[in-house]
């Protein structure tokens, strides 16, 4: 399954893929690719993980994410 995260300058955003990476931490990542895109960072994961993946993803960056993490 292809999970894309995407936002505003993901790439120049430092902290990012770690932040999107410790909350995928329980997800088997089979393929990462950012390639050409400053604002979209693509993963395959196993499709029975994909609730659990997008669930994490946005918790970390639209619930629970504290404002100053990305200063």
């Amino acid at each position: 399954m292809i999970v894309c995260c995407g936002g505003d300058n993901l790439r120049g955003t430092p902290g990012i893929p770690h932040v999107a990476f410790t909350a995928l931490q329980e997800v088997n990542m089979h393929m990462i690719s950012q390639g050409a895109s400053a604002i979209n960072v693509t993963l395959v994961i196993d499709e029975e993980r994909l609730p659990h993946a997008v669930r994490s993803l946005h918790d970390v960056f639209f619930q629970k994410a504290d404002p100053n993490i990305f200063e």
